[in-house]
């Protein structure tokens, strides 16, 4: 069956969803399409496993992304000029993907986030996942037990930052109480609950 959209609704278009049976989202597949830049949230389901080069580029009004924790890609540009990304959610389970220093899917719109929300069926963030977050005022822990090296380095936007004492991620597997030390370097302060 072929889906046809007129160039008129390409306008009222506020949300994308991509189907539940695909794996992959090929380079470039938005990229250019100047008539999606009313789109304000994608959500990409968790079936997807490869992204492309500037897959989602371009999107001007896109605020909200849900992206799946198994998704892989080694291109930073996958969100390029797609402003003011501010909420990334991540979806799915189990342990994000680890990345190398500036090499994260968001990379370019990385100091635009400013609320990162994570499944309670995550368990672990990986390397360097919001390295240089500048903006990122709120995180919503989810299931999350352990942070990899540099997760949330140069997160500055922090005044505080807290925690379900049972629920408390780990750093490389310290204790709760020494998790202070572990995140000091974004100085804030941090809050146990019990």
């Amino acid at each position: 069956m072929k889906y046809e959209i007129n160039s008129t609704t390409y306008y009222r278009v506020s949300s994308l969803r991509t189907p539940n049976n695909i794996t992959e989202i090929k380079d470039y597949a938005l990229y250019g399409l100047w008539h999606l830049t009313s789109i304000t949230i994608i959500k990409i389901p968790k079936s997807i496993t490869s992204i492309g080069e500037y897959a989602i580029s371009g999107c001007t009004k896109l605020a909200t992304v849900e992206y799946p924790s198994t998704a892989e890609t080694t291109d930073e540009h996958i969100f390029d000029g797609s402003e003011p990304m501010t909420t990334i959610k991540i979806v799915g389970s189990g342990a994000t993907q680890t990345y190398t220093d500036n090499k994260q899917p968001w990379n370019t719109v990385m100091t635009l986030i400013q609320n990162v929300e994570f499944d309670s069926t995550i368990t672990s963030v990986g390397n360097y996942a919001f390295k240089g977050a500048s903006s990122l005022t709120k995180i919503t822990w989810g299931g999350v037990k352990s942070i990899g090296d540099y997760a949330f380095t140069n997160c500055t936007g922090f005044t505080s930052l807290s925690f379900l004492k049972y629920a408390c991620p780990s750093y490389k597997g310290v204790s709760p109480l020494n998790f202070i030390i572990a995140i000091s370097y974004i100085g804030c302060i941090v809050i146990f609950i019990s």
